[in-house]
């Protein structure tokens, strides 16, 4: 049985047995309700995963996660995970945009056990998205999963470079974009991976098109906005890159051209209005002349 909400509820159960057949119907014979049950369902605590001092570094720099759980009560020790790309032993969650995500348990997820999670000196390998998890007593009762949260490591010196095509980080949602993994002695190996709000963080296969190590998008949405980096299977990264996607661009317009003039030059705008009055003057007085040759005929 599954449990998917919270409270109380009562449970009976009864024996019951065929008996014989009058040739249309089974006649049942049952036993009196057992005694009642009652089983309550508490609603399992959350865990909140906060980063100090920021979640954008340079490498070298110091950076505690910190893992506190909504539970009022003590005796939680924590286990530290970061999402990666897919594969077939990893553990699987869905974030609260209903997004799936695959997380894998840290290596030396126990020095983060008190709540804590100190990376000293931070590096380009710490790029990623973290989770954290509590766990207490015997049975491993254990909390939900916390916020993802990001950390952002950027390098002097990173093994490979996120090439973006075109390029620039600001975006529409009627362009076409490459991003490439390339390093100094070949390009295989990595892969494009992203990080945005709603949909946590993800592999290319998911949103565009993979040829090597480069990600094809023949179409983008505001929704692709996030942070964009290059992932190696053994853990090493590029340095990452903020995109923005904006909305479609507003077709040019002659408000727009006069917009343009204005800000340009005003006393360009000037002498078109001068033009125009005299224009206009010139074509009033050829109008009182036809009139009065017309009269004096």
């Amino acid at each position: 049985m599954t449990v998917d909400n919270a409270g109380e509820t009562e449970y009976k159960c009864r024996a019951c047995r065929r008996n014989y057949n009058t040739g249309y119907f089974y006649h049942y014979y049952c036993t009196e309700f057992s005694d009642p049950v009652r089983i309550t369902v508490r609603e399992r605590p959350g865990a909140v995963l906060s980063v100090s001092p920021q979640s954008w570094l340079t490498e070298g720099d110091s950076v505690t996660l910190s893992c506190e759980v909504t539970d009022s009560s003590a005796d939680w020790t924590f286990s530290w995970y970061t999402a990666v790309p897919y594969r077939d032993d990893l553990t699987q969650i869905k974030n609260n945009h209903g997004y799936i995500m695959h997380v894998e348990l840290l290596s030396d997820s126990s020095r983060g056990s008190g709540g804590n999670y100190t990376l000293s000196p931070a590096a380009l390998k710490h790029t990623g998205v973290y989770m954290c998890r509590g766990e207490r007593g015997e049975s491993a009762f254990h909390t939900q999963y916390s916020n993802p949260h990001p950390l952002w490591i950027t390098g002097e010196s990173p093994p490979v470079s996120l090439i973006i095509n075109p390029s620039r980080t600001q975006h529409f949602t009627n362009d076409s974009l490459s991003l490439s993994c390339e390093d100094q002695s070949d390009s295989t190996g990595w892969t494009v991976r992203r990080y945005t709000h709603s949909e946590g963080g993800s592999d290319c296969s998911r949103w565009g098109s993979v040829i090597g190590s480069t990600c094809k998008m023949s179409f983008l949405s505001t929704s692709y906005t996030g942070v964009y980096w290059c992932e190696s299977e053994s853990g090493e990264n590029s340095n990452p890159v903020n995109i923005t996607v904006h909305g479609v661009e507003a077709p040019f317009s002659v408000l727009m051209l006069i917009s343009s003039v204005v800000t340009a030059s005003p006393y360009l705008l000037v002498t078109i209005i001068l033009l125009v009055k005299c224009y206009r003057a010139r074509a009033h007085t050829g109008d009182y002349r036809i009139q009065n040759t017309v009269i004096e005929e």
